[in-house]
């Protein structure tokens, strides 16, 4: 065989993969990506369960989003590196039991700490395993093939995870908020048994050499942007209720509050100063030299963050306000996943044909006014949820796909890799800040405390003003989104690479 061809058929030096066994790899790193993004979503369906279960408050309760947002947006980017050193078949599946172990833990808390931390222990497995698929598709399959197998896997993954939250929500009905997580159990062994199945013990790194780079990677700065992140978020939970969090058994002031507050942007600033002298940041700010890469990645901070506020409160919205059942929220939900894997399809050509600047300020633009139509908190299910929301979907999937590209043309050919983990991590990142920040918003109108049994069936205003606006925060920071995108690419439309 030649030497191409031998390329195309190995994983990690372990020696050539039959086509069946690439084809049970592909198949593996799709459900392997697609548990890392439904565990980000398929739980905002059983947070009014999980407080009425654990008679919490939202400023409590959003940490079970947090935890696993904050803790994977931090660690993948360095996940790949690590498999590169340690081995991307050996991290993949690290990364996977933690992940199911960790589900497990969630799934059996008995108070609303011990699931935060699980929570946490979750996103540490998706960042172990997430980056790891889409390497092994590209050990395994050689230049004319790779494409192929890697538009199968986003397919495949977008597929998959639409399906997450009408599951989830069906099981949520049909038994309780503890099944959203024990869905990870059989997608965990199906793809424990393909990786046995495709993957040989293959030759361990040398020792010396691994246990240096390893060494060499960027600890200092995950450590600095994960504590600082979370000590954030924590302080503005702690100040979006005078008595603190409740069941986090912490201390609770304005004081303390505003020390973490302080403490989360003093290790910001920090992290920058790190990075800047550290021989292999996480985060290259020489990327951010370039204007258009720091302007999209702002753009992206700004919609995911409107985004994490509208698919945080509105389960809230459609189960207390509407008296929906979970089931239905899932479908509600799984339309946005829908319409994405749908529409990225149709934008991401035309996108390629006439330049990413329109269809990035048009979707972004969508996506502000469906969320202000969500403001209006109309008490008709038609006129206030389901138009708005299918507007808010007809945006994203007007986005998605051009943004990505804009991320790619934005930054430099040799550093795209670094670019596109750089860019995931700011959306994976925005959701906790805009929840946390939203929440806080809340608790300054009042509208905080939702302490009621789901059965009960509250008035349509139940969520109150904090609700309201809310989603007109999610539409301010969506339009400007929209005004970044025209500012930043006038004048680049005729500019842009055939």
């Amino acid at each position: 065989m030649s030497a191409t061809g031998t390329a195309a058929t190995t994983v990690g030096g372990q020696g050539e993969l039959s086509p069946r066994k690439r084809r049970y790899l592909l198949l593996a790193a799709v459900l392997a990506s697609a548990m890392g993004f439904i565990n980000a979503s398929l739980v905002n369906i059983a947070l009014p369960g999980i407080q009425a279960h654990f008679s919490v408050d939202l400023a409590s309760v959003q940490w079970v989003v947090n935890a696993y947002g904050i803790t994977l947006g931090s660690i993948i980017l360095v996940g790949g590196a690590a498999g590169d050193l340690l081995g991307r078949k050996r991290l993949f599946i690290w990364g996977l039991v933690v992940l199911v172990a960790a589900s497990v833990l969630c799934a059996v808390s008995v108070s609303l700490a011990a699931l935060v931390a699980a929570r946490a222990l979750q996103g540490l497995g998706a960042a172990l395993m997430v980056p790891q698929g889409l390497a092994l598709i590209s050990d395994a399959y050689g230049p004319k093939d790779r494409g192929r197998a890697i538009g199968w896997w986003a397919s495949g993954t977008a597929s998959s995870t639409a399906l997450g939250p009408a599951i989830g929500g069906f099981l949520i009905a049909r038994f309780d908020w503890a099944a959203v997580f024990y869905v990870n159990l059989p997608l965990g062994l199906l793809v424990g048994l393909l990786a046995i199945a495709v993957f040989r013990q293959g030759r361990r790194p040398r020792h010396q050499r691994a246990h240096q780079r390893w060494r060499e990677l960027d600890w200092l700065g995950v450590a600095l942007l994960l504590s600082s992140l979370f000590s954030l978020t924590f302080g503005l939970s702690v100040m979006a209720r005078a008595d603190g969090p409740q069941n986090l058994a912490v201390a609770s002031s304005p004081v303390f509050a505003g020390l973490l507050v302080i403490a989360g942007l003093l290790g910001l600033l920090a992290f920058v100063f790190w990075e800047t002298r550290a021989a292999n940041p996480i985060v290259p700010l020489s990327l951010f030299a370039s204007r258009p890469f720091l302007l999209i990645n702002l753009l992206t901070l700004l919609l995911y963050a409107a985004l994490g506020l509208v698919q945080f409160m509105l389960p809230f919205k459609l189960l207390l306000d509407f008296g929906l059942s979970e089931t239905q929220v899932g479908f509600v939900l799984l339309s946005m996943s829908a319409s994405i894997a749908i529409g990225s399809r149709i934008t991401s050509g035309l996108a390629a044909q006439h330049g990413i600047a329109a269809f990035l300020a048009l979707g972004s633009a969508l996506a502000g006014l469906a969320c202000f139509g969500l403001a209006l908190d109309i008490a008709d299910l038609t006129w206030g949820v389901y138009l708005p929301f299918a507007l808010l979907c007809l945006g994203m999937a007007t986005l998605v796909a051009p943004l990505s590209a804009g991320v790619m043309e934005a930054a430099p050919s040799e550093q795209a890799g670094l670019a596109s983990g750089v860019s995931n991590a700011a959306a994976r990142l925005a959701a906790p800040l805009g929840i946390a920040v939203g929440v806080v918003l809340m608790a300054a109108l009042r509208d905080a405390d939702i302490q009621t049994d789901l059965g009960t069936g509250l008035a349509p205003s139940a969520l109150g003003a904090g609700y309201r606006q809310v989603m007109g925060m999610a539409g301010s920071l969506a339009c400007a989104a929209s005004l970044l995108a025209l500012g930043l690419f006038a004048g680049r439309t005729g500019a842009h690479r055939h």
